[in-house]
């Protein structure tokens, strides 16, 4: 097993196997800019072999993989003027009954006679944690567990954020 630098605990092999979804993934953090996108997954590989990324096995490879390239993305773009990054941060818990009356109150809409369009300017509107949780669940076919560490916060606020996304893409397409 050919490892990794101070990475001993990860094999080249692996990550060969994940590289496509690295490279997917690095593009969403990016903006879908191809050349930052490249240049995000080479530091983040950097940071794996320099060390300065250590897996513990806390999490999967991939999870821990997909945090490394989401700050890793989040850092190229602040060095770079033209990139506008959006602030991650706790947000306020709802208490129980407050999260059951939205279920209650909006309902899921037909998502078959809704057309992409429409689809892609509702995710432009919503948040930049919410649409990265809605591409990782819906595109990724991730956990909300394993979301919650790759953005590095409680499950709660991951929850939260998915549901005020669900609710707020069914009120836009509506």
């Amino acid at each position: 097993m050919a490892s990794l630098g101070r990475n001993s605990n990860i094999a080249e092999s692996e990550l060969r196997v994940l590289h496509q979804e690295v490279f997917r993934w690095a593009l969403y953090c990016t903006n879908f800019n191809h050349d930052l996108a490249k240049d995000t997954v080479q530091q983040t590989y950097l940071k794996i072999v320099e060390g300065t990324a250590y897996f513990g096995g806390k999490s999967s490879l991939k999870t821990w993989l997909f945090g490394v390239v989401r700050l890793t993305a989040r850092e190229l773009r602040r060095g770079q003027e033209r990139y506008i990054t959006g602030a991650t941060h706790e947000a306020e818990e709802l208490p129980d009954e407050v999260e059951e009356l939205l279920d209650e109150t909006f309902a899921e809409p037909d998502w078959e006679s809704v057309d992409a369009g429409a689809v892609e300017r509702a995710l432009n509107e919503l948040s930049l944690l919410q649409r990265e949780i809605v591409y990782l669940v819906f595109y990724r076919d991730m956990p909300l567990s394993e979301i919650a560490l790759v953005f590095d916060v409680s499950i709660g606020t991951v929850r939260k954020q998915y549901h005020r996304a669900k609710v707020r893409l069914a009120g836009l397409l509506k």
